[in-house]
């Protein structure tokens, strides 16, 4: 059977907060690891103990008043996640907590409304959530994606103040590359990618293709075409099979008049891709033109 995270009983058992400050004394408890990536990945596992409201009040009363960032892993991995090593202090931090250790059962909570087609059970709990907890990063992540459901994409504000909480989230990262991309601002689009390889390359690389992908389509609309291909030989770097890429820069390098090098680019589109007829006959047409 799943068990509970180990800190649950101790918090139903508590009638307040400072009955569970008085039990965690009593286990003389003073740090906490926190995964919270592994946690979502097994939210629905601990659903099986889900929260009550009560409950949920008194632990997040609890943690912000004395959890505390102590450390944090060097790296966020897409499958070992990156822990929180927080340290309970006294003493009130500060700053409110990125994370909520056991939320992602309440969290789970809702989507299984959601799978369920239950909307107003699923909008009922998220409020709840957000009256409770809705100051932690980590949760406040999440609610921003479930007030997007049906929308067009996550409000890019609510995902940069989880970010600026102290979120370590692989996803978050590449939602914000992707979002400042989109908003035209490529210099916040590449760093958010370039932190996105140097945590997992395995995630980082192909992201980091699409936004260069994105941000020459965006220069090319400009018609800043010098700008277009700097993010195109960028992604080549990246990704130097990507046929579609090829052709693109192959385009863009005719349109700066430079035949011979954009059928060199629809040639490697073509060999990357040789099933494609698009790129066929672009480098048919440009060999016969030129």
């Amino acid at each position: 059977l799943w068990e509970p995270p180990a800190f649950a009983a101790l918090v139903r058992a508590s009638a307040d907060v400072g009955a569970l400050e008085r039990r965690w004394r009593q286990l003389k408890v003073t740090r906490v690891v926190h995964n919270h990536a592994a946690a979502l990945y097994n939210r629905g596992l601990l659903a099986i103990h889900p929260w009550r409201a009560r409950d949920l009040a008194v632990w997040a009363a609890f943690w912000r008043r004395h959890a505390r960032v102590e450390a944090v892993a060097d790296r966020v991995d897409g499958q070992e996640g990156g822990p929180y090593l927080y340290e309970i202090v006294p003493a009130a931090p500060r700053t409110v907590p990125p994370t909520l250790p056991g939320v992602e059962a309440a969290m789970a909570a809702v989507e299984d409304r959601q799978r369920r087609g239950d909307a107003t059970g699923a909008a009922a709990i998220a409020r709840e959530i957000d009256r409770i907890a809705g100051d932690f990063p980590e949760v406040r992540y999440f609610l921003a994606h479930i007030r997007a459901a049906g929308a067009r994409g996550v409000d890019l504000e609510a995902l940069e103040r989880a970010e600026a909480g102290g979120l370590r989230d692989l996803a978050l990262w590449g939602e914000l590359a992707e979002g400042y991309a989109a908003r035209g601002e490529p210099a916040r689009a590449l760093a958010m990618c370039e932190r996105l390889e140097r945590n997992d390359a395995r995630v980082g690389t192909d992201l980091h293709r699409r936004v260069l992908w994105d941000l020459a389509r965006a220069a090319r609309g400009r018609r800043d075409a010098p700008e277009a291909e700097r993010y195109l030989r960028e992604g080549l770097r990246l990704a130097p099979r990507d046929g579609a890429l090829w052709a693109e820069l192959s385009e863009i390098l005719d349109w700066l008049g430079r035949r011979g090098e954009a059928i060199e680019a629809a040639r490697m589109a073509v060999e990357c891709n040789p099933r494609h007829p698009g790129y066929r006959g672009t480098l048919g047409h440009m060999m016969r033109a030129s």
